[in-house]
């Protein structure tokens, strides 16, 4: 997270993405750090999440056919138990919401 006496959101999730697509498996917290802090719109989510199905899809982890529903639900149900960048954030929402 950039420090300073503002935050400038569109560099925040600059950077945020591109240290999110450098370890596409265990880059959930990255962007949940910066939830509360600053305002992702939904495109840039969305362009995140087919971002990593590519990223899985050309190291063998998805196949290209396979259905994108199967990769979000978790293992016990039948799933991957892959974590939408979208469903993070609205988690992370949702948590601060109820703190506050």
């Amino acid at each position: 997270m950039l420090q300073s006496y503002d935050t400038n959101d569109a560099e925040v999730r600059e950077k945020a993405g591109i240290e999110y697509k450098k370890r596409v498996g265990y880059a959930i917290p990255v962007i949940r750090y910066s939830v509360g802090l600053v305002t992702w719109p939904t495109e840039e989510v969305k362009q995140l999440d087919i971002k990593t199905r590519k990223l899985m899809t050309l190291h063998g982890g998805f196949h290209p056919k396979s259905t994108t529903c199967r990769l979000y639900v978790c293992r016990q149900e039948g799933g991957r138990g892959l974590q939408s960048v979208h469903g993070s954030i609205r988690d992370e929402e949702a948590k601060l919401k109820s703190y506050c």
